[in-house]
């Protein structure tokens, strides 16, 4: 139900922030209904969801390289990568509502609750070509590989919807979500 997924060329101007986003998210939803009057029927059900993120962003080793003075290292001429490949299991819950007015009339009630993602995977660095980035390592200890971690919760949807069967050929529907 939710995901998104760009991708930016290596030179445009917002490599630091991002260049590619790969998220998505994939629902099993059990649900039980039952009515509880011969026009209202209710229902509640499990989201068992899984989360899985590829994210980059390029680094200025350039930069970096220059602020410690590091020979022949020139801002915006030095980039290297992080790369975060990231997964995680979640849960929540969805609740629904649907009454039946009149034989043509018939409106209906959902709840998805947010659910807590806390995708966690491998962070990796990609050095630039001039060794900058491997220089800064050797006297840092920074940019080296590791485990990386991102809190990601899906947001809560209420839907709103209604049917009015005009007649055996038209049907008129209508739905709200926020």
């Amino acid at each position: 139900p939710f995901g998104e997924s760009t991708h930016y060329p290596d030179g445009w101007t917002g490599r630091y922030y991002a260049q590619t986003t790969d998220l998505a998210t994939y629902n099993l939803t059990p649900v039980i209904s039952y009515n509880v009057w011969p026009s209202v029927t209710l229902a509640a059900g499990l989201q068992i969801q899984y989360a899985r993120s590829y994210l980059t962003q390029a680094i200025d080793f350039g930069s970096i390289g220059a602020a410690f003075g590091i020979p022949g290292a020139i801002p915006g001429a030095s980039d290297g990568q992080a790369v975060l490949h990231g997964h995680s299991w979640g849960a929540g819950y969805v609740l629904g509502a649907l009454w039946h007015a009149t034989p043509a009339m018939s409106f209906g009630l959902s709840y998805r609750s947010q659910i807590p993602q806390g995708l966690r995977g491998q962070e990796a660095f990609y050095y630039d070509q001039a060794g900058i980035a491997q220089t800064i390592n050797a006297l840092t200890g920074a940019f080296a590989n590791s485990v990386g971690k991102a809190d990601v919760p899906t947001p809560a949807t209420l839907n709103a919807g209604a049917r009015w069967q005009i007649d055996n050929q038209w049907t008129l529907l209508g739905g709200f979500e926020y």
